[in-house]
């Protein structure tokens, strides 16, 4: 919800310089950010533009760092403080430089610990991320702090981080079943992170030590479809223990939607521009950033009615925080697809621990479901929300469904039609 400043706060303007008037300056001064009810961040926070020697031009920066136990306190304080202290600091020709790691008294390249140096570098290369990206890089990096800690090299040194333990670290992806590909994913992070550390002015370690690293091959699919047995004992369990289970399953599968996608959906969003289809707005991931609308089959819309979809405010989310069921507060995506392992596909014995089989699957069996009907490639983009053939030919293929059989089976002699 937006706030209101009391009356008896009042705007602290930076006083103005002869020089500010000139549009070419290396900065714009900071201004307070009090977020609307509608931002999915509602920290008070300060922004500001600073050139960045590195990127050669100006980058926008947003400061969180605000004291204060309630929002009032926080505005004061980002007035009266924080941006004086802020503007001081532009004017006097600071210049931002993202790939040096902070000259603050408390960095110490002797001193760091592994975990303090990937967290440093983390906080440099952040600044060049999306919002999904972030997510990523998170994911992994608190991956590894969970592997430095569980082996008790917390109070390592980064400059005693060696190739034996980044050795260690892979062999330790594998032990908790990651697949190949995701176990890569996690040491890639973490090699990209010491490069950071090693473009430094002063680097606190020599080299990197996942060079000597072999990377393990990965096949082109992370997740497999489900078979027809499969799909039978999943639905035979989910109706029994877990309905809202088996509703995420079909709504997945007659959507063709990404898990990160589903999270985000509102009742509002169903028939929110013309009926028979789901509104889906542009969410700020690597996969797309576009709105697209999503056909809602004769099906679905069965299942809509008889798990109440209809009847739903519009504000709720089809599936929230709270065990996945209808509500005002959203769930996260690693936890919709962990909940949905943990109670699903854990309890059938053909699929527990048998980490290739997601939640993701489901959108897996749609596209294969649709292929194999015999659907447009064309329509089952729209669905699935590809933007471009090449891209979802290469899609297709990791999917097994683009052979020489199709083309050979399936081409009319030119005397049938």
């Amino acid at each position: 919800m937006a706030l209101k400043v009391e009356n008896t706060i009042k705007l602290v303007t930076p006083e103005k310089i002869s020089y500010m008037s000139n549009s070419h300056l290396p900065y714009i001064l900071p201004q307070i950010v009090i977020p609307s009810k509608k931002a999915k961040d509602q920290r008070i926070h300060v922004v500001y533009h600073v050139y960045d020697e590195n990127l050669g031009k100006l980058v926008r920066i947003r400061y969180f760092k605000i004291p204060g136990d309630t929002p009032n306190e926080q505005i004061t304080a980002a007035q009266m403080i924080v941006i004086p202290y802020i503007s001081n600091k532009l004017t006097t020709g600071y210049v931002h430089n993202s790939n040096k790691l902070s000259n603050n008294k408390y960095y110490n390249p002797n001193k760091l610990t592994i975990i303090d140096a990937v967290n440093f570098a983390f906080n440099l290369k952040k600044a060049r991320l999306g919002t999904r990206a972030k997510e990523n890089y998170s994911y992994y990096i608190n991956g590894f702090i969970d592997f430095i800690k569980e082996n008790n090299y917390e109070k390592h040194s980064i400059e005693k981080f060696t190739g034996d333990i980044a050795r260690q670290f892979q062999n330790y992806l594998g032990v908790k079943g990651f697949s190949n590909r995701t176990t890569n994913n996690f040491t890639d992070t973490i090699k990209t992170m010491v490069n950071v550390l090693l473009k430094q002015d002063n680097p606190p370690i020599s080299k990197n030590p996942f060079l000597s690293l072999d990377i393990i091959k990965a096949g082109m699919g992370k997740n497999i479809a489900f078979n027809k047995e499969q799909k039978l004992a999943i639905f035979e369990y989910s109706k029994e223990k877990w309905p809202q289970a088996y509703f995420l399953a079909m709504f997945m599968y007659y959507t063709l939607m990404r898990t990160n996608e589903i999270c985000s959906i509102q009742r509002k969003h169903i028939g929110y521009v013309q009926p028979g289809y789901i509104y889906l707005e542009g969410l700020d991931n690597t996969k797309r950033i576009f709105s697209r609308n999503i056909q809602i089959t004769d099906h679905l819309a069965a299942l809509f009615t008889e798990f109440g979809i209809w009847d739903l405010d519009p504000e709720s989310y089809l599936f929230s925080k709270d065990r996945m069921l209808p509500g005002l507060t959203p769930i996260e995506t690693k936890r919709m697809g962990g909940k949905y392992r943990e109670w699903i596909l854990d309890m059938i014995p053909d699929l527990k621990g048998k980490r290739e089989y997601t939640l993701y699957s489901w959108k897996h069996t749609g596209v294969i479901g649709a292929y194999i009907s015999g659907i447009a490639p064309f329509n089952i983009m729209r669905q699935t929300g590809h933007r471009d053939r090449q891209g979802f030919e290469t899609y297709l293929k990791s999917l097994g469904l683009v052979t020489k059989t199709d083309f050979n089976e399936k081409m009319p002699n030119p005397v049938d039609f």
